[in-house]
């Protein structure tokens, strides 16, 4: 079972859908598409915790997959123009 989370939502900071992703409910970025589909970006937060503590170490292939899931359900769930 994944330790990686994907919740798509709305957020009134964007016009169409997010992709929240969390590792451990511990929330790790945001995928927005406000230029579309095809120019998704990744948008990281600042951490409160210490400057140079680990905030967690994921399996690549695992967060690859969580990607890929966020990007297939915003494109499942998109507005339609």
């Amino acid at each position: 079972m994944s330790k990686l989370d994907v919740r798509i939502g709305s957020d009134l900071d964007y016009e169409d859908l997010v992709a929240d992703v969390y590792y451990q409910d511990q929330f790790l970025f945001t995928i927005q598409q406000e230029e579309g589909f095809e120019n998704l970006k990744v948008e990281f937060f600042p951490q409160t915790s210490a400057k140079h503590s680990k905030l967690c170490e994921i399996p690549l292939e695992e967060l690859l997959k969580a990607i890929e899931h966020a990007k297939k359900r915003l494109w499942e769930l998109r507005k339609s123009l």
